[in-house]
């Protein structure tokens, strides 16, 4: 299934790997992922214009993350050792930190 997420808080939600539409990635982090995964980047990722290109990270059908699995009830990372650092990083801000709360307490009720 991939390595599971390790907070508590995390392994019931994953709202911010099914909720952060746009996350982007570097040249760097574009290369950790392929050479983990042994994808090319256009399996996982889309870019927004031909000239001087930004990628972003590709979503399931259902608007997670392509990298997002779920069992059970459970969420773990396909490339938890190769995340990009906007994921390594979540929540970095009050307001992060505080949407993380709510929706744990919403999904452990």
């Amino acid at each position: 299934m991939g390595r599971p997420i390790t907070s508590k808080m995390c392994v019931k939600c994953a709202g911010c790997c099914s909720n952060f539409p746009f996350v982007v990635l570097s040249t760097d982090e574009i290369g950790a992922l392929s050479e983990f995964t042994g994808l090319g980047a256009d399996a996982f990722s889309d870019s927004d214009r031909k000239s001087s290109p930004r990628h972003f990270l590709k979503h399931q059908k259902s608007g997670s993350c392509v990298f997002l699995r779920e069992a059970a009830g459970n969420y773990a990372c396909s490339v938890y050792e190769a995340r990009p650092s906007v994921c390594r990083s979540y929540p970095f801000t009050p307001v992060q930190h505080k949407v993380c709360e709510e929706r744990f307490d919403k999904v452990s009720s």
